[in-house]
């Protein structure tokens, strides 16, 4: 019964396989096909014959013609289809027979091939084996050789271990044959190299494959039994990539390349088979990642190769990169490859880039790919910079600043800055440049980070195993060891120069005014553009001069952008802003100085150096776009200046009132072209009367908001949606308040004439400080009302960007007319008939003028009534309540609808006189009194 399951067992271990691997003269490792897992392996050495033993070790010696056994059989059988049957099994070892197709296409029976070759002895009754081991003893082949020096020489030297130094001196550099005799994982073997006999032990260059026998992980509460006992499990795709190198290199020849040797002492290498390179075929298949450290000694062909195979094996999303995705365009950016204009150089591996062909388009803040510059001093923070790192962003202004670009966007990250991350986008840049060759192809493009590496300006930034990294990292890498060789830059082990002394003139007026001379005495400087704060107002360097102002455009001005004291920008300041970014900053232009105002800010005129395809005056660029308002004042004292100068105002004005016409740029909303065009109303008007020439009262409409006396009042304007009070409503309706200050806090916070939030009727109102004490004194913004005795409790402070909107209550007196105080009789008769005329009605409002402190003197008209019907004022002086003063004669001249409503007013106060109403039923008021009133 044994006999036959053991003769059973024998008939199902026959069949077909793969020779894997050859372990000595008589011993070989079958491999079967796989199904649905790993195939099977069958460890077999051949029945009937006895190979010299082999050393596996330094404890061991070969016996005479091991290896040259080994090598027979290993020729013989490696990589094959074999035929075999598994016979017997003793000592745990199976022996049986293998048959190898021979070169006349038959079978042939191994263990009979290697006992003729005579490197093998008979063992057992085989005759067929017998009759073959006899004819090489007879014939003295291989073992059975009478020479004692052959056999002596057939024992090897083997030095089974290298150390670090060993490699570095004798093994980097060369290439060496090889034999794999194990393998570890995907990417660690040991080798034999020949004809050395040296054992050395590899890893691959530029790649890793996971560890098929790697720590264990701390065991967690719920883990199994095996693994909290610290049982090794593989990392995944361990066991395949391991398979995948052993049935194609496992006892194969193979041309190692020693690259380098690592920190720990490992040899990198590369594999070469004659089928091509494990490495590539690793990644390629998604057995193994690129590792950036280690392609240091790999030529950059074959690193290139390498990146490229990871690439295939990531889009193909094979094994490791199942789950890859690729990096997805950052938030913000709508293409992976666009036009782009390079607005700024933020440091010498940083840039603004804006797209070419949309002015209006949002700046995009781009990080060269694979590259870092030393780093750029930051005086606010206290931070000092690294050497060379001014000269790498002004190398990079000066070469892409300004510049047509090929922006290709290749991967983000997330940056930690401060307790928050934020997303950096890298990408590569491509300048047009060159001349054009001599068949008239277009010129070659050129990479902005290989021109900085090439300079020795910018460090290559090897990434981690399998991180993104720029398409050109190749280039890049090769760049580098060009400057390195070069001594360029950083590489060349000097400190720059030191940068030009400037005098930072920004915030000292009275240094300022001290160069004013010496910027005047030139028609024009050239400067250079360091700032743009808004679209009419930058911060210049005048390298002729060593000196850096704050300058002005002193005949137009564009609206202000968003700031931090600022949050809303005034309608089109944005916009202004991006565009002086996009056509001024750092670059280098024509400015032409005239004055400077008192904070010591330079006023005058700018030219762009760059004429193609635009006027060079910036003034023109702006006013054309509707970026900037035309100075009226200025204009309209054009024709007394020069002539050139005149034509350039004319010019610039009907610009202006082109862009106006077109909606553009500021003018696109009609509330905000109203309000321009009452700005520059106003500034005519202000002229006009200067030079003694009369006014067009501006009309508006209005609600009372508070009334003063009988003359004097507050009013919102409801002319514009939303009104103003609206929108500051708006945003006082989200303030959120902290407590109360304590009265010591609250007297050093809410000092005079300071801004603060008030508690009025369960709302928080804006309000100013007129008294402050035990009780404070407040004047409210937006109703214009006042209240003493306001408890300190009931005041909070104020967000600055509140605190900055302009009053929502117009203040207000009636044109032309005077009316007695409060602490008369008829002063509160005024004031009461004032609010019953006009309280909760809709209004029309005349502007005439503007009074020394700033209240606008105002014909008020009820709306819902002609406007030919008596206005407010003269009804106040038909009552006898308000009389018309002696210098209202003086004023009326001013305004184009002044003198006939004086008369107007003239004649009622008459008839109120004569009918003894009001302030005239004792008499006459005597004229000493208009002081009074």
């Amino acid at each position: 019964r044994g006999a036959g399951r053991e003769r059973k067992r024998a008939e199902a271990m026959s069949g077909y396989a793969t020779c894997k691997a050859v372990l000595s003269g008589d011993t070989v490792v079958l491999m079967g096909r796989a199904v649905n897992g790993p195939p099977p392996e069958l460890q077999l050495s051949l029945a009937g014959v006895m190979a010299p033993k082999l050393a596996r070790g330094p404890s061991s010696v070969d016996e005479a013609f091991a290896w040259e056994s080994r090598e027979f059989l290993r020729k013989l059988v490696l990589g094959k289809a074999v035929q075999f049957r598994s016979e017997v099994t003793k000592n745990s070892r199976q022996y049986g027979t293998v048959w190898v197709q021979n070169g006349s296409g038959g079978a042939e029976n191994v263990s009979v091939a290697v006992a003729r070759a005579g490197w093998c002895a008979a063992s057992g009754e085989g005759e067929e084996i017998a009759a073959a081991a006899a004819e090489a003893r007879e014939a003295g082949r291989g073992i059975h050789t009478s020479d004692a020096a052959a056999k002596q020489q057939a024992v090897r030297s083997v030095k089974w271990s290298v150390d670090a130094g060993f490699a570095r001196e004798r093994l980097v550099g060369s290439r060496k044959r090889a034999l794999v005799e194990y393998v570890k994982d995907g990417s660690n073997y040991r080798c034999m190299l020949l004809p050395e006999m040296i054992m050395v032990s590899i890893s691959l260059a530029g790649v890793r494959c996971g560890r098929v026998n790697r720590p264990a992980a701390a065991p967690e509460s719920e883990a199994p039994a095996a693994e909290a006992a610290g049982e090794k499990k593989a990392e995944p795709f361990a066991e395949e990539a391991k398979f995948f190198v052993e049935s194609r290199l496992l006892h194969r020849e193979v041309e190692v390349g020693f690259a380098s040797v690592d920190k720990f002492g490992n040899a990198l290498c590369t594999v070469s088979h004659s089928a091509g390179k494990i490495a590539a075929e690793l990644v390629r298949h998604g057995l193994g990642r690129v590792s950036e450290p280690g392609l240091a000694g790999v030529a950059p062909a074959e690193a290139s190769q390498l990146r490229e195979a990871e690439k295939q094996a990531k889009q193909a999303k094979v094994r490791l990169w199942r789950g890859y995705e690729a990096p997805k365009v950052p938030a913000g950016v709508s293409d992976r490859e666009f036009e782009a204009v390079v607005v700024e150089a933020i440091s010498g591996d940083q840039v603004a880039v804006q797209r070419w062909h949309d002015e209006e388009a949002k700046e995009l803040r781009l990080a060269l790919s694979s590259v870092r510059a030393p780093r750029m001093p930051n005086p606010r923070a206290g931070r000092a910079g690294e050497p060379w790192g001014v000269e790498a962003r002004e190398a990079l202004l000066k070469l892409a600043v300004g510049k047509r670009c090929r922006v290709k966007v290749e991967y983000a990250r997330e940056i930690p800055n401060g307790d928050e991350k934020q997303t950096r986008v890298f990408a590569s840049l491509t300048l047009a440049g060159g001349p054009k060759a001599a068949n008239g192809a277009a010129p070659a493009s050129r990479d902005v980070a290989e021109l900085l590496v090439d300079a020795g300006l910018l460090a290559v930034v090897p990434p981690r195993t399998s991180e993104e990294r720029a398409e050109r990292f190749d280039e890049l890498a090769a760049a580098e060891k060009r400057a390195k060789a070069a001594k360029a830059g950083t590489h060349g082990g000097k400190s720059p120069p030191p940068p030009a002394k400037v005098a930072d003139l920004a915030g000292d007026a009275k240094r300022a005014r001290a160069f004013l001379p010496y910027l005047k005495r030139q028609k024009s400087h050239k400067a250079f553009v360091e700032t743009v704060f808004a679209g009419s107002r930058l911060k210049l360097r005048f390298a002729g001069e060593n000196c850096a102002v704050v300058f002005s455009l002193a005949a137009c001005r564009a609206p202000a952008p968003a700031s931090a004291a600022r949050p809303e920008a005034e309608a089109g300041g944005d916009a202004s802003r991006h565009f002086a970014r996009r056509v001024l900053l750092q670059r280098t232009v024509e400015a032409s100085v005239e004055d400077m105002d008192r904070n010591g800010v330079a006023l005058g005129s700018l030219g762009l150096l760059d004429k193609s395809g635009d006027d060079p005056s910036y003034e023109t660029r702006l006013l054309r776009r509707g970026l900037a308002r035309l100075d009226h004042r200025r204009a309209a004292n054009a024709p007394n200046a020069s002539s050139e100068l005149a034509n350039r105002f004319k010019a610039w004005a009907d610009l202006e009132a082109q862009a106006r016409k077109a909606r553009l740029g500021l003018w696109a909303d009609a509330a905000n072209v109203a309000d321009f065009e009452t700005a520059a109303s106003d500034e005519r008007a202000k002229l006009a009367a200067e030079n003694g020439e009369p006014r067009e009262p501006r009309r508006w409409s209005a609600r009372l908001a508070d009334i003063a006396d009988g003359a004097r009042c507050s009013l919102h304007d409801v002319s514009k949606t939303p009104s103003p009070l609206d929108a500051v409503a708006a945003k006082l309706r989200d303030l959120a308040p902290g407590p109360p200050l304590d009265d010591d806090r609250a007297k050093k916070a809410f000092r005079r004439n300071a801004t603060v939030a008030a508690l009025f009727d369960g709302e928080w109102c804006r309000a100013r400080v007129l008294e402050h004490g035990a009780a404070f004194k407040l004047r409210y913004l937006d109703y214009g009302n006042l209240e003493s005795e306001v408890a300190p409790d009931r005041l909070r402070p104020l967000d600055p960007a509140l605190a900055a909107l302009p009053p929502a209550a117009v203040d207000c007196e009636l044109a032309y007319v005077a009316v007695a105080p409060l602490d008369d009789e008829a002063g509160v008769e005024a004031a009461r008939l004032l609010h019953n005329l006009a309280w909760d009605r809709p209004l029309t409002v005349f502007e005439h003028a503007t009074a020394p402190d700033g209240r606008k003197r105002v014909v008020l008209h009820l709306a819902d009534k002609p406007d030919d019907d008596p206005s407010l004022n003269e009804l106040l002086v038909d009552a006898g309540l308000a009389r018309v003063p002696s210098a209202a004669k003086r004023l009326a001249p001013h305004s184009t609808q002044g003198p006939a409503l004086l008369d107007t007013l003239l004649q009622t106060e008459q008839r109120a006189r004569s009918s003894r109403a009001g302030l005239w039923r004792y008499g006459d008021v005597d004229y000493s009194d208009d002081e009074r009133l």
